[in-house]
């Protein structure tokens, strides 16, 4: 069926459909439970979206050129699934709340939500995403209705005007703060916060001073057997896994309550920033270089 043939069921309640962001802060339309993801926008400024199961499905939509009436619309090969729609535009609605609501926490705002639809039994046919899989794009929808991108333009006014110095920004800019860079996602998260991966750095540290300078597969396996027998134990006898520095504590309770002044509106991020830079472990000599 070519996109100028109108299907009956897919043009019913024409006006009645919905817009979110995908993890990549694409836009997502959703339909009598279908998805559907922008293909282009024609020369009228009408808009083309294909169904996101674009392998398998060629269904189509047309809307007008400001995305509020559907002027065309062919079928779909497959059923649609309401419920996890439903739950798309209750995830949707959670991060319009992390964007405005800043006085309560990302994870309270998400299981109110999840709570809302348990209430519904929306949870009993189909899966809920957890808020491990979600976190990510909740605390960043939360950084940027804060301003934390504004902290790495006050960082730039203090940098020297080099050309070093402009390509580390461009790349920075580009790879941590554009809209549709996954990167802090795939690359560098830890819990809520985006920060180096050091549990595993301190773990490979750990093995490679049990380890000659280039150990055969033997010495190695061994290695890591040993380190796994180290880990288990302290789990077993309810131990901590892992021991941090009192100088690491007291730098990650200095980050943690001066984060909490700012998002609390009580310094600006300008503040916030001078605040960090002064932490335990800085070396100002090299920033003065």
């Amino acid at each position: 069926m070519s996109i100028e043939e109108v299907a009956g069921p897919s043009l019913t309640n024409r006006n009645t459909f919905s817009f979110i962001t995908s993890q990549r802060n694409r836009p997502i339309l959703l339909k009598d439970g279908y998805k559907y993801l922008h293909l282009r926008t024609n020369k009228d400024k009408s808009s083309m979206w294909r169904c996101s199961k674009k392998s398998t499905c060629q269904a189509m939509i047309k809307l007008n050129f400001n995305n509020t009436t559907i002027l065309k619309a062919t079928d779909h090969n497959h059923e649609g699934d309401l419920t996890n729609n439903e739950i798309l535009m209750n995830l949707n609605d959670c991060e319009d709340q992390v964007k405005h609501n800043l006085a309560a926490s990302v994870p309270s705002l998400y299981f109110d939500t999840i709570e809302r639809m348990e209430e519904r039994g929306l949870h009993l046919v189909a899966n809920i995403p957890r808020f491990q899989s979600v976190k990510n794009k909740l605390y960043r929808k939360r950084n940027k209705s804060l301003g934390v991108q504004h902290a790495w333009l006050y960082i730039m006014a203090e940098c020297l005007n080099t050309e070093d110095a402009t390509t580390f920004n461009d790349y920075f800019i580009k790879t941590w703060l554009d809209d549709n860079s996954d990167y802090a996602n795939t690359y560098n998260c830890y819990k809520e916060h985006h920060r180096t991966n050091n549990s595993v750095e301190a773990w490979n540290a750990r093995i490679a001073k049990k380890l000659k300078k280039k150990p055969n597969i033997l010495q190695f396996l061994v290695a890591i057997k040993r380190d796994m027998n180290e880990f288990w134990r302290r789990v077993v006898l309810d131990g901590p896994i892992s021991r941090k520095k009192i100088e690491t504590i007291r730098m990650n309770t200095m980050i943690a309550d001066t984060v909490r002044e700012f998002e609390s509106r009580e310094i600006t991020i300008g503040h916030c920033i001078e605040k960090l830079k002064y932490l335990p472990g800085f070396n100002h000599e090299k920033q003065a270089h």
